[in-house]
């Protein structure tokens, strides 16, 4: 597909987002999310957080600091800095989907962002921040020699710098539109290409010749500059239980484009339901998450043969997630 195409259908994409922004009082989801290939733009305000992602097998953990400035007069609004730390660990880190085998493929994530809130007389807020990320990520992969007729199994750490920038627009304290765009230089990644499944002879515990597979990459893998863009948009469905302090049914929408020199852009897009706890409203106990990536297949999405066009399922990807505020988990 031309990449004209594939802007003009990034537009589309970005207006229908844009199309189903709600009047102020729905609810937005305040919680990391990888639907859409990277970190949630929109950053949470209030307690920290411990998070899960079963697509991964991961578990996160988010700190947030608040300073607010002093402010004088009647219904004055004070402003805020927040500084919020994170930290994850993933045995699949990746894009897996939730049905895939369980290959034991470690990761973990560090980084923080600086935001800061200025507060609207009424309700809602704006808010700007920056962000620094590493990331390190073990990669199966490949080396097949085609002078010697040698195959090579091996595996490395890939290994991300990423540094964001991004802007929240908040409606009220639960409209939330986040967008941010991140620059990221990866060390031994295999870009855009599919890890594809290898099989070689191998022999099982009773003693029976068998054949061991695995999703590997084709090395070498390269030094590669990339970038990242995203849009989420997080709204209110209906309330479940009373109306003071009522959970909440949500609806959690995200798209990206991922830019890597030499290669086409991919679009990817994530959406479904969330239920945020009574309380809390701001962050989300579950979430089940059906996501799309390269939805127009710019790089040609394949899981086993360069021979075939891709099929749906090489696309799709489901994740199942939770999020357990600070003083949830520990009882308060």
């Amino acid at each position: 597909m031309p990449r004209s195409e594939i802007h003009r259908h990034l537009w589309v994409l970005c207006a229908a987002l844009a199309a189903t922004l709600p009047a102020p009082g729905p609810l937005a989801a305040q919680a990391a999310y990888t639907v859409a290939n990277s970190q949630t733009s929109i950053v949470p305000l209030y307690h920290g957080f411990v998070t899960g992602d079963f697509a991964e097998a991961k578990l996160a953990l988010t700190f947030v600091v608040k300073k607010e400035f002093s402010c004088d007069g009647d219904g004055c609004m004070p402003d805020q800095l927040n500084v919020l730390a994170g930290v994850s660990a993933a045995a699949r880190k990746g894009q897996r989907d939730i049905f895939s085998n369980l290959n034991f493929n470690p990761g973990f994530d560090v980084g923080g962002r600086l935001v800061y809130v200025a507060q609207r007389e009424g309700s809602g807020y704006s808010a700007v921040y920056v962000g620094v990320r590493y990331s390190s990520q073990e990669r199966h992969i490949i080396d097949i020699n085609t002078v010697t007729n040698i195959t090579t199994l091996d595996e490395t750490m890939q290994r991300t710098f990423a540094a964001s920038v991004g802007f929240n627009y908040a409606f009220s304290d639960v409209t939330i539109v986040g967008i941010s765009f991140e620059g990221r230089w990866e060390r031994s990644s295999p870009g855009i290409q599919p890890d594809i499944e290898f099989c070689t002879p191998g022999t099982s515990a009773s003693g029976f010749r068998v054949l061991v597979c695995r999703d590997r990459f084709l090395a070498p893998l390269s030094d590669l500059w990339g970038g990242h863009a995203r849009i989420d948009l997080n709204i209110k469905l209906a309330d479940l239980g009373s109306a003071v302090h009522a959970a909440r049914l949500g609806l959690i929408t995200a798209a990206s484009v991922d830019v890597f020199r030499g290669a086409n852009e991919t679009v990817s897009f994530g959406l479904g339901p969330s239920v945020h706890i009574r309380g809390y409203p701001g962050h989300t106990a579950v979430a089940l998450l059906f996501g799309l990536r390269d939805v127009f297949d710019a790089n040609q999405l394949f899981a086993n043969s360069p021979e075939r066009n891709s099929y749906f399922s090489d696309h799709f990807l489901v994740r199942l997630v939770f999020g357990i505020p600070f003083p949830v988990a520990v009882g308060n």
